[in-house]
């Protein structure tokens, strides 16, 4: 019988090549490299979305909002409308407030002139402003507007409406000019007057075209102009002392206080009569004014009439000054003024201009005397 010749059950490996085996290293180098990056990208989501959550859950709480918006140095617009132009109210949050941008905001509204903003512990943001100054309100131009001191103006929007209850309504001064001076008539006017005054316009008088008219709030009438306004400053201790108030009260820019007389309207317009030349033209004065002429009257204001019932003029000097007669009343009396011009008889001729040589030498003498002193 032959023999039978098991074959083993374990096989043998195969001789691995260099080739293979440089493979297989670099799939296990790329694996490892795919897990590190794997592990380092799944690290990172899981701080984004832990710091997401975080982040949430703080918006989710009542400390992550502004806890109280402090308000200083509003007088003329409201808090309500300093909130809602800086847009910082209590659903902002805290950590968003940014200063700097919440003030260059602020300073771009009209009404604002300066602008400080902090945020402070507890959540606490703090406005605080400095308004410009209004002054008046028109409606002369084609939008209503507001006037403030310092010559500037903004349009008149209903966030500004209250403003009008406190300051006065101007008509006029619309020229660019006019509005400087008006503006500029204020810089030294207080506050709590210009809260006073009700209305003001032009009105120009005879003797100061520049006049303005102001009107109060109590009724009273106020006349200035650009360089007397400042008066008005004592208005309430000038209005204790006055008992008729149907009259006008007239700045003094010179004297530096306010008289009590006839409004301009309930002033009695008197007729002038002007001295002229025979060429027709004025006689005037020394300061350039036409020379009135005045006639004689008592001391009750009836005029001296002549024969003929009229009234005897006052003589003037060639300077266009009066010159009345010293013995007006007794040479009226004497019927020397009968022709409306005094006629002397010779005697009385004679006399008068004897007393008035004397009274020259007289005067001669005195200046003599007065200039020898002054000499010693």
């Amino acid at each position: 019988m032959g023999k039978v010749i098991e074959k083993s059950k374990d096989k043998k490996k195969k001789p691995e090549s260099g080739v293979d085996s440089v493979f297989e290293e670099q799939a296990i180098l790329s694996d490892n490299v795919q897990f590190k990056k794997a592990k380092t990208n799944l690290f990172v989501c899981a701080m984004v979305l832990s710091v997401t959550v975080i982040l949430f859950l703080y918006t989710l709480l009542p400390t992550s909002r502004v806890q109280a918006v402090s308000i200083h140095g509003n007088s003329y617009v409201s808090k309500e409308y300093i909130e809602k132009i800086s847009n910082v109210n209590f659903d902002s949050y805290f950590y968003l407030v940014k200063p700097k941008k919440i003030e260059q905001t602020l300073l771009e509204d009209p009404m604002i002139e300066e602008a400080k903003v902090k945020v402070l512990p507890g959540n606490l943001v703090s406005i605080e402003i400095v308004e410009k100054q209004p002054i008046a309100y028109r409606y002369d131009n084609e939008v209503p507007e507001i006037l403030f001191v310092d010559g500037t103006t903004c349009e008149l929007v209903s966030d500004y409406m209250p403003i009008i209850a406190r300051v006065p309504y101007v008509k006029g001064f619309n020229d660019e000019k006019q509005t400087h001076l008006f503006c500029m008539a204020f810089a030294n006017v207080n506050r709590d007057m210009i809260e006073n005054m009700s209305e003001i316009q032009q009105y120009p008088l005879s003797f100061d075209q520049q006049a303005m008219m102001i009107r109060m709030r109590d009724g009273m009438h106020f006349f200035a102009n650009y360089f007397s306004l400042e008066v008005i400053n004592e208005y309430n201790a000038i209005i204790e002392h006055v008992k008729d108030t149907k009259k006008c009260l007239f700045a003094d820019s010179a004297k530096k206080v306010a008289v009590l007389k006839a409004c301009p309207w309930d002033e009695v317009v008197v007729e002038r009569e002007y001295w002229m030349r025979d060429d027709g033209s004025y006689i005037t004065n020394k300061w350039g004014d036409k020379a009135v002429k005045h006639y004689y009257a008592d001391k009750n204001g009836n005029f001296f009439l002549d024969k003929a019932g009229n009234k005897i003029v006052i003589p003037i000097s060639i300077k266009g000054n009066d010159e009345p007669d010293k013995k007006f009343e007794d040479h009226y009396f004497a019927g020397y003024y009968d022709s409306g011009v005094l006629i002397l008889p010779p005697e009385e001729l004679e006399n008068e201009e004897a007393e008035e040589n004397k009274d020259e030498t007289n005067e001669d003498k005195q200046e003599d005397k007065e200039e020898k002193k002054e000499a010693e």
